[in-house]
């Protein structure tokens, strides 16, 4: 059979594991398999009018739906329906919504079940070695290309309701060994130089132990180098660490291995306490390169996600860590996109917050002065922050000694009412016109300009994309800013 890998055309840090093993699977019973990541004409460049056997299509997160479906329209051109298998995180939690707008049937869960993909031992495909040599056949580059990626650990025990993880991997599995897998990798591929583990919950297993050991026996013990010397070697558990999990013996042991980071969650400000007990655990066994995602846009308010930025500051300046945040917008588990807004928040706010971290492409980093700058020095400077026109929080340096500044004073000078009717106007990212007609007294018409002066006929390009109602109210809106 000829067989067809193909990953939508979207950015993603690692590679497909699952169609990497597919692969495997795919070449042990002698067939040809080509790897495809790309548009429509690049694909007829490399394979013309090429029909395939079989073609499988990974897809990740919900909110890429629209891409995953641009790739199954590109295979539906090169095979019949049935013989197009479209698997992953969206296609098992997005599946009616395949059926209903591609007339394909995906693939649930992991491919550890006999008659998933139709064939004679695809119950074994989840844990076999993937093929790393597909991914020498496409341009695009991941940026974690040089790791042993796999699992010590399956599912998870908890239920968050923001998690898919139950519905993805809904059994526990306590301990998979690492050293086989490892091992063959290395015999096939060469040597790589990190440890990527996507466990959900690793400290969960009741083998934690066997599994550091494990770690240890293959090179990653704390300090691990290359075999040639030349590169520090490290453990990276990718999807975090349960800080409800964390006591003395477990991070005794993970100090003894090249972990770094140690990801810790940080979900929520109400487990403050908890997180703070748990860095300062891993500091006190020498783990002091940490990292953790900050949920935010889901059951909590702008000035927890603040709360947990200066908490994680302060953190550092204690214990001399080093810890890296990253801001990660919540999305409903059944999104086809990211528009999803929080009960406690606004469009505008959410995309300050984006504004905010664009620069430094999404990263919080450890020190102080470059973390206020960014966030404000307050609560309050970071909430009238996210209410400051776009192109002031973007191009700060060009603007804050002019028009941000007249901004400020002409913000702080609205009275309560005053700037509850600006941000009604303006909270959905745009001027609402019929709002400002309602509302707009002389010191809102005024403030309100600052927005508006970003829909000059000189910025038209940046008009069109952050304001897409902006040429049916042009005349309406020059008007306003006269």
């Amino acid at each position: 059979m000829k067989i067809l890998l193909l990953e939508p055309n979207y950015h993603n840090k690692y590679p497909p594991l699952g169609l990497m093993k597919i692969s495997t699977f795919h070449k042990s019973r002698g067939n040809t398999v080509s790897f495809f990541k790309g548009t429509s004409g690049e694909y007829q460049k490399r394979f013309g009018n090429q029909r395939w056997d079989r073609i499988y299509i990974s897809t990740l997160f919900t909110y890429q739906y629209n891409k995953s479906i641009e790739a199954i329209n590109l295979a539906k051109k090169h095979t019949r329906n049935e013989k197009i298998y479209v698997g992953g995180v969206a296609a098992t939690l997005l599946s009616e919504n395949y059926i209903k707008d591609v007339e394909i049937n995906t693939i649930q869960g992991l491919l550890n079940a006999e008659g998933k993909i139709g064939l004679k031992g695809d119950s074994k495909i989840d844990k076999m070695i993937p093929d790393y040599s597909i991914l020498d056949e496409i341009d695009y580059k991941y940026p974690t290309n040089d790791a042993y990626i796999g699992y010590a650990t399956r599912g998870c025990v908890n239920r968050c309701p923001f998690c898919a993880v139950p519905i993805l991997e809904p059994k526990y599995c306590h301990y998979i060994s690492l050293k086989k897998y490892v091992k063959q990798i290395e015999k096939r591929f060469g040597e790589k130089k990190d440890l990527l583990l996507l466990d959900n919950n690793v400290l969960a297993s009741e083998r934690f132990e066997d599994i550091i050991k494990d770690i240890k026996n293959l090179g990653f013990e704390k300090d691990a180098k290359t075999s040639d010397g030349r590169k520090n070697r490290y453990v990276d558990f990718n999807q975090g660490l349960d800080a409800r999990k964390l006591n003395e013996k477990k991070a005794k042991l993970l100090s003894q291995i090249a972990i770094r980071p140690a990801r810790i969650a940080f979900d929520h400000i109400e487990l403050e306490e908890q997180y703070r007990n748990k860095v300062e655990l891993m500091a006190k066994y020498g783990v002091f390169h940490l990292s953790n995602y900050l949920l935010y846009n889901f059951n909590d308010r702008p000035k927890d996600l603040y709360k947990r930025i200066k908490i994680n500051i302060q953190l550092n300046e204690d214990l001399e860590t080093k810890i890296y945040s990253f801001p990660m917008k919540y999305i409903p588990l059944d999104a086809v996109d990211r528009s999803y807004v929080g009960k406690h928040w606004t469009k505008k706010q959410l995309r300050a917050i984006q504004n905010i971290i664009h620069a430094t492409h999404g990263v919080v980093g450890p020190k102080r002065p470059f973390v206020m700058r960014a966030f404000g020095h307050s609560i309050e400077e970071f909430e009238k922050l996210l209410w400051m026109p776009e192109e002031y929080i973007m191009y700060r340096e060009k603007h804050e000694k002019n028009e941000s500044e007249e901004w400020r004073n002409e913000y702080e000078n609205l009275s309560v009412d005053q700037k509850h009717s600006l941000k009604e106007i303006i909270k959905n990212n745009r001027i609402d016109i019929s709002l400002f007609q309602q509302k707009g007294d002389t010191d809102i018409r005024k403030i309100i300009s600052h927005y508006q002066l970003l829909l000059s006929r000189t910025k038209l390009e940046y008009r069109q994309k952050f304001f897409p109602d902006f040429e049916k109210n042009y005349e309406k809106q020059i008007i306003l800013v006269n």
